[in-house]
């Protein structure tokens, strides 16, 4: 090895050396950089859980502004009103002075939570309704905030109905934050269609609504409504092709005829597993015989290969012995000679 092959290859070394001492470098750089990013990183900050009162008063108050909220429309100007509808809910929200302190879209997230609680209790007690008692599940609501929340989710208007327009900055019509009688008009309203689409069983109940936007306080005001504006949407709505005998009631010849359909599908049921069984033994029964045949067969090939070994054994002894008694003669012969 001459002096140019040593250069050249103390040259690549170097180079190589250089170039790990660069990658390592690196590597404990990003690592520095992603112990800071962790080091310096902060949780992130939750709310306080709502009470029973903070729930109660934000329901009360979103079910002034249901005709905004609850309204299906997409357009930039719908968007708007609703924008503006939801910081005027949190700041009546925030001066009733419940102690914390919510932003709009904390409220607006709270509204949708209980929506879907709502819904997901009114389907609980149709289904526990026709299950005992010890199988009935939990409600997630209160019954008195299940009730609000279901007649503010009532309340909701048509995609079809005009949004007034002509609001002030805060996207409501009047400056005083009084409650009329006209506000109860679509319950009215409501109710005399559920009335006439045979949901005349349901019981009147009384709920207490109320907001004082001057005194910004809550006052008691009893609203008469029915049982039917507690059902969430898209739960029975009331057309011809919803009747009341096909909708599940909790009287005892309903629940006997759950029960015997429930018993003859378990009956059906049964009988099919039998014959799932049935059929499993049968064919295990074949695997088994083919299995039993196999090995018959296997030991009459056994039993023919060893005829034909013995054979041939025996054959060859015969040779043999021919072999060595021709040989004796011969020997004999030559004796005799």
């Amino acid at each position: 090895m001459n002096n140019t092959e040593r250069e050249k290859a103390k040259k690549e070394a170097e180079s190589l050396l250089a170039d790990y001492l660069e990658r390592r470098k690196n590597y404990q750089f990003k690592n520095l950089e992603k112990q800071k990013k962790y080091t310096t990183m902060t949780k992130k900050p939750y709310s306080t859980p709502f009470s029973h009162a903070e729930t109660k008063v934000l329901v009360e108050i979103i079910s002034k502004y249901s005709h905004i909220v609850q309204n299906l429309k997409s357009d930039a100007v719908t968007i708007n009103i609703k924008h503006n509808a939801w910081e005027k809910i949190a700041n009546h929200f925030n001066a009733c002075a419940l102690g914390v302190h919510r932003s709009h879209p904390t409220l607006k997230n709270k509204w949708k939570l209980l929506k879907k609680c709502a819904r997901k209790d009114a389907l609980a007690a149709k289904r526990n309704s026709m299950m005992p008692e010890s199988k009935a599940t939990k409600p997630l609501l209160s019954e008195d905030i299940f009730k609000l929340v279901c007649r503010t989710m009532k309340s909701k208007p048509s995609d079809d109905q005009p949004i007034n327009v002509m609001e002030d900055s805060c996207g409501i019509a009047n400056d005083d934050d009084d409650v009329d009688d006209d506000d109860f008009g679509d319950f009215n309203d409501n109710e005399h269609d559920m009335e006439n689409g045979n949901q005349s069983d349901s019981s009147n109940i009384v709920l207490e609504t109320v907001i004082d936007g001057d005194n910004d306080h809550l006052d008691e005001e009893s609203q008469t409504v029915t049982l039917s504006l507690l059902e969430p949407n898209g739960l029975y709505e009331a057309d011809e092709a919803t009747t009341l005998s096909n909708r599940p009631t909790t009287s005892n010849s309903s629940r006997e005829e759950v029960f015997a359909s429930q018993a003859k599908y378990y009956k059906v049921l049964i009988g099919k597993e039998v014959r799932n069984e049935q059929r499993r033994a049968k064919d295990h029964q074949l695997v088994l015989k083919k299995s039993e045949l196999e090995l018959k067969k296997m030991e009459l090939e056994m039993k023919i290969m060893k005829e034909k070994h013995d054979n041939e054994e025996r054959r060859k002894e015969e040779r043999h012995q021919i072999e060595m008694e021709r040989m004796r003669g011969n020997v004999l012969y030559v004796h005799e000679n």
